[in-house]
């Protein structure tokens, strides 16, 4: 079901750009942070099983019996960190408005702008690949030891490359939560690892000269599940969940992130607004290329919402 592996750790884009820059930049640098495998509504933002994104959203709904003693703890919060949310704006009913809720189709839309819903199989890309020192028995990101999944392990090689070379553009792929297609509480255990390793990453960009203050993050699944269950029943009771295109399936989120004088603060945006295909333009708006993009193939829009 997983094909999100060929991406399980991050990549930089080619440093040229398609289009060259013509417009004025809203920031220097842009993240973009998809969570690859699917990740309902109900269990995230919806907190159904309460919260388990404590890192990212505001509340502290506790976790629900049913699944807590399974939800690994990872280090306690940061007293000086506050919920993600609260630097910047969250989307409530962002959408991946397409039926064709597959991986490669996902993935295609979030980095390219353009719904594809019969995108073959294609061969891995020839993404710049990680020093084999980070598959070693040695590496213990954040010293989490056997708690750190690949989503983990990808969120810390990509704080790594972000502070060393500072990249325009990133890409990073976190895909542990497909798991949801067998398991239902290991897909909220990796939720909330991949809650702890995207509050690393934002960590990461504030606390690096030329990335705080100048860089924006984006945030959002590459779709949704099913509201009804499949047949597969997990230690606790819980029933598994597929992605097969129903409406549920395509109701997202979405969260941009970022200083103060970019980025609208601590809102949320509660209606209907915005889907998947205007991650791309709104990211070729920050960096200055927008008016360059063709518009008749990528139809999306600028999240103006979200920013000063």
């Amino acid at each position: 079901m997983a094909m999100a592996g060929l991406y399980s750790f991050p990549y930089i884009l080619p440093s040229g750009r398609l289009f060259a820059p013509t417009g004025k930049r809203l920031a220097n640098h842009v993240v973009f942070c998809l969570f690859a495998g699917g990740i309902r509504n109900f269990e995230s933002i919806g907190k159904a099983e309460g919260n388990l994104m404590p890192r990212m959203l505001s509340g502290s709904e506790k976790i629900s019996d049913a699944i807590r003693h399974d939800i690994e703890e990872l280090s306690g919060l940061d007293p000086d960190l506050q919920a993600l949310q609260k630097n910047g704006a969250l989307y409530k009913k962002f959408r991946f408005n397409n039926t064709a809720t597959l991986h490669y189709a996902g993935h295609a839309a979030a980095i390219m702008g353009v719904y594809a819903p019969n995108v073959p199989l294609m061969k891995p890309l020839n993404y710049p690949s990680l020093n084999n020192e980070y598959l070693s028995s040695q590496f213990n990101p954040w010293g989490l030891g056997m708690k750190a999944n690949e989503d983990i392990m990808s969120m810390y090689a990509a704080t790594k490359v972000l502070s060393q070379f500072k990249p325009e553009l990133m890409v990073v792929n976190m895909q542990h939560s497909d798991i949801g297609h067998e398991n239902f509480t290991s897909y909220c255990n990796n939720i909330h690892k991949a809650d702890f390793a995207v509050s690393r990453l934002w960590k990461t960009i504030q606390e690096t000269p030329g990335l705080k203050d100048d860089t924006v993050l984006i945030i959002a699944p590459e779709f949704g599940r099913n509201l009804a269950p499949n047949s597969m029943v997990d230690g606790n009771g819980k029933f598994a969940i597929d992605h097969t295109g129903d409406d549920n399936s395509q109701q997202i989120f979405c969260m941009v992130l970022g200083p103060a004088g970019i980025v609208r603060q601590n809102i949320e945006i509660a209606s209907q607004t915005g889907e998947t295909i205007d991650i791309v333009p709104t990211i070729a708006h920050i960096l200055g290329f927008y008016d360059d993009i063709p518009k008749s193939i990528v139809t999306g829009r600028f999240l103006q919402e979200a920013f000063v």
